[in-house]
């Protein structure tokens, strides 16, 4: 979904477009980010054995479970959060810049 949006966000409408080179790469970013970040909260969960979010959010505090909840909360909350900062990036670029005609 982040995709048809940011495809919305920098073609529609009668501003200049932007690339779709330029779409894919912000798309790709966010991706990456969520990625990294999620791994790295994983990481530090298994290694440390203790929950990074509150514990209510976990069904028990085993060590495997904590560490699969915390990747899977912590890609929903990224990328929600990476996919509306890069819709907001691409909705600026629009208004700015309209050399990127493809």
């Amino acid at each position: 979904m982040p995709g048809l949006a940011a495809w919305v966000v920098g073609r529609a409408g009668v501003r200049p477009r932007l690339s779709l080179d330029c779409i894919f790469r912000s798309i790709l970013v966010v991706i990456c980010l969520t990625e990294v970040i999620a791994a790295s909260l994983g990481a530090y969960s298994y290694l440390t054995g203790r929950a990074v979010f509150p514990e209510d959010m976990y069904p028990d505090l085993s060590r495997n479970l904590v560490t699969t909840q915390t990747i899977q909360l912590t890609c929903y909350l990224v990328a929600f959060v990476a996919s509306g900062l890069m819709l907001y990036c691409l909705n600026r670029s629009r208004n700015f810049d309209g050399s990127r005609k493809n």
